[in-house]
Formats: structure tokens, C-alpha cells, sequence
């Protein structure tokens, strides 16, 4: 197993067009031709983390932030940038990084499955456009072809892969004298049962979807269609999340809750406690670019990992609940759910989860 097949993965499940403009995302040190030993999955690229990832003799490391998030000019030691970037090299290590990108995917909406909330959407929607495709095979072959297309990337909704939807119905043709019919003979009128299978991806799949039809389709000329959805049910990606709890409760037993779901021992509230809430919005890390698209989304509560001393001042204002668990806590939640997914992927590839990271100790 290589690199580029580990990255290829990954920029399936959190695309690099999600990455907010200028976010240095994708391999940041190393090949995509190195063959991977283990991989090590960490919030940050600390030089911690590359010790934990040689003890434990993984070769690659995939983290939520980036080591470089702009060019340097040297790689001098005496730059804190530069040393880390050196010292994975020196231990031949493969750093690779999904950062807003993975944020749009899943950081926020796992976030909100912690604290229970239901029919949530994106504070701020990403616009990765979506295709459903159409296909006629006979009804023996389409399921071969569904695979290849699965495959290729196709099939995904949100948590659930292989998404598809078929129906057996009849089809007609009449090949001309130069034709090389699979079923039936050239230039005769055929009537044949045929499957009819649906399913959806996103656009910037489609030539690798269209070749695994090409290359599987028992059919001189396959019959396919792609069709640009306006919205298609879980693929709703975007910064944070807004939703509503199953029933009202009181903000400081959803305090308490939260402490307990992220295993902190103190957050910062700014607000008021007392009263009931159920409309929520969370966004893992800095989250005061996002306050107000949360008050706008009618949010009584807002969980997040910090706002600066500004936004604190706004928040109290506008009478919603803030509340600050802590930039890695409410980020870490990604690390073991990437971790799950590689292994799911990978039942071959040696994953370990690493919390050697995590920079605060809360006392």
C-alpha cells in the first residue's frame, strides 16, 4: 500500500474543493509512491507526535492541521516551522493534512451527534456540486458495474457508502450492419430485460465514474446518464452545524453534558445558564467567524471551541449561550473517527491513534 492510494482516501471522503480558499491542505512532506508500514493519526504535526509515530514504527502521518500553512523561505532550524519540518523528514515520515476541508465533512457534525442534535445543517454550506447517474445493464451485469462504480467513488451519502436505487424493466434496440450486439443479432429488433440502477456523486468524479462503465459494461454502447442535482439528501457539507435537541433542556444541564462528552473539566459560558434552550449551533475550534451565522440560524446556544475577547462582548449582548470547550477538544472528536474510517478501508493498514498533540492539561 502506498501514500497516494492512503491520500487518494481521504480526499474522497473530505474533497480538497472544500478546503476554504488559501488552506493548505493534502501532502505536505513525502511521496505519494512510499510504501505506508502504519499510519499514525494526530490534531496536530507536532514533533510529540512524530516520536509516537516512529516508537510505533508508522511511516505516515495524517493529521486535522496543517504543519505548513505558507511557503518558507529556508528550511532553518531556528524556525520552529522549519525544525518540525525537518525532523519529519529526518525520521522519513509522510505528513498528510485535512484541515477545513475535513471541517466541512464531518468535524461539526460530530460535534452535534454528541450532544444529540437532530436535522442539522451547515452554518456556512460548501457548494461541491452533485451528479446522479443512470445506467442500463442486463440484469446479470449491473451489479459488476455498480461495484466498479462504487469503486470509483461513487455511492456516498454522508455515513452510508454503495447508495444505490435499481428496477428491472425492459429495453429495445436494433444494431445497424456494423454493429457487434452482445445480445441478439445486428441489424433485428431486440426487446431485453434490463436493470435500472441510480446513484449519486460528486461532479469532479465523473470521468473516473464514466470509465469504470466503459470498462465493465458488457454493451458495445452502454446506455448512461449523468444529472446535475440542485440538492441531494447527506451531502450537506459546510462549517459548523446548526440543529435542535429531540426536546427543550436547561443550558446548564447541556453544559454538563458537554463537559462530559468531550471529557473537560471547565469550559468558558458567556450568557445565561437558566433558561431552556433547544435550537443549537456548534463549530469544533475558533468559532467567532461563525457566531452570528449561528444567531441568524435562530441558535439559543452556540458550542465551540474559543472566540476572542471581542466577540465575547457581541455574545453577551445578543442574550445566546456561548460556550468555549477548548480548540482541541472539540476538534479531537475527528482524529479516532478518521482513524475508523482508514481502518474500515484499509483492514490491512496498521492504524494507530495518537493524543500526543494535544497541547492543554486541564488541572
Amino acid at each position: 500500500m502506498k501514500v497516494g492510494e492512503i491520500a487518494a482516501f481521504v480526499e474522497n471522503i473530505a474533497p480538497k474543493e472544500l478546503a476554504i480558499p488559501g488552506d493548505c491542505v493534502g501532502l505536505q512532506i513525502g511521496s505519494r509512491e512510499r510504501p505506508v508500514a502504519g499510519a499514525l493519526v494526530a490534531l496536530d504535526p507536532t514533533a510529540s507526535v512524530a516520536e509516537d509515530a516512529t516508537r510505533r514504527g508508522c511511516s505516515l502521518v495524517l493529521t486535522h492541521h496543517p504543519l505548513l500553512r505558507k511557503p518558507l523561505a529556508a528550511l532553518e532550524e531556528s524556525d520552529p516551522i522549519a525544525a518540525r519540518a525537518c525532523e519529519f523528514v529526518r525520521r522519513r515520515l509522510a505528513l498528510y493534512c485535512a484541515h477545513t476541508n475535513l471541517d466541512a465533512v464531518i468535524v461539526a457534525e460530530l460535534l452535534a451527534r454528541k450532544l444529540g442534535l437532530e436535522k442539522t445543517m451547515p452554518l456556512e454550506a460548501s457548494s461541491e456540486k452533485m451528479l446522479k447517474l443512470v445506467f442500463f445493464a442486463p440484469p446479470e451485469g449491473a451489479q459488476r458495474i455498480a461495484d466498479a462504480v462504487f469503486a470509483a467513488g461513487a455511492g456516498t451519502i454522508g455515513e452510508y457508502s454503495r447508495c444505490a436505487f435499481s428496477v428491472e424493466g425492459a429495453g429495445s434496440f436494433r444494431g445497424s450492419s456494423a454493429s457487434r450486439p452482445a445480445v441478439g443479432r445486428k441489424g433485428r429488433a431486440q426487446v431485453v430485460s434490463e436493470a435500472r440502477v441510480e446513484t449519486v456523486l460528486p461532479a469532479r468524479l465523473k470521468e473516473p465514474v464514466r470509465r469504470a462503465i466503459l470498462s465493465t459494461h458488457p454493451y458495445e454502447e452502454p446506455a448512461y446518464d449523468f444529472y446535475p442535482l440542485s440538492e441531494a439528501p447527506g451531502t450537506y457539507t459546510g462549517i459548523g452545524r446548526v440543529g435542535d435537541l429531540p426536546r427543550p433542556v436547561r443550558a446548564a444541564a447541556l453544559i454538563a453534558r458537554i463537559k462530559k462528552a468531550l471529557a473537560v473539566g471547565t469550559v468558558a459560558v458567556i450568557g445565561p445558564t437558566a433558561g431552556r434552550v433547544r435550537r443549537v449551533a456548534v463549530q469544533g475550534g475558533s468559532g467567532g467567524a461563525f457566531m452570528e451565522a449561528a444567531r441568524r440560524a435562530g441558535a439559543q446556544f452556540y458550542l465551540c471551541g474559543e472566540i476572542n475577547y471581542h466577540d465575547a462582548l457581541r455574545a453577551a449582548e445578543t442574550g445566546m449561550t456561548v460556550v468555549e470547550a477548548g480548540h482541541d477538544a472539540t476538534e479531537y472528536p475527528v482524529v479516532p473517527w478518521l482513524a475508523r474510517r482508514l481502518r474500515e478501508a484499509f483492514p490491512g493498514l496498521r492504524v494507530a491513534v495518537s493524543r500526543a498533540s494535544r497541547p492543554r492539561r486541564y488541572l
